[in-house]
């Protein structure tokens, strides 16, 4: 990718926000999120950015679950390199083409210069 013309989508980046934290002392996760009995988080994702992005999917994958066919869709993402991208985690998601997407790994720095970053993300699985 050569500049700015690729960067053709929108997408928002999202973060768990604190919620039902009820005392110092409860467990939480690494943003302040309480954790619950099983060790799973109980904040609420919420919006953080949105930038413009290049999103490039390949094709999908189906399986069969629990009797129920499943079909998922794997992409890379490509953003401009900036303090808030950077910042992204694994633990995030994003919305995009109308879908949430779980982030996979990331951000990767792609070129020399440090412009660009790039997510392997994934749909159609649970967050």
């Amino acid at each position: 990718m050569s500049g700015a013309g690729a960067l053709r989508e929108r997408v928002t980046f999202q973060r768990k926000m604190t919620v039902g934290q009820t005392a110092p002392s409860d467990q939480t996760d690494p943003f302040g999120n309480s954790i619950d009995g099983f060790g799973n988080s109980t904040g609420e994702f919420g919006d953080l950015f949105s930038v413009r992005a290049d999103i490039r999917e390949t094709p999908g994958k189906e399986r069969i679950a629990a009797g129920q066919l499943e079909s998922t869709r794997l992409a890379t993402i490509r953003v401009w390199a900036e303090a808030r991208t950077r910042s992204v985690t694994p633990a995030d998601r994003l919305v995009a083409r109308g879908a949430v997407w779980n982030i996979r790994s990331g951000p990767v720095q792609i070129d020399r210069a440090g412009r660009m970053l790039e997510f392997t993300c994934e749909t159609g699985v649970a967050t």
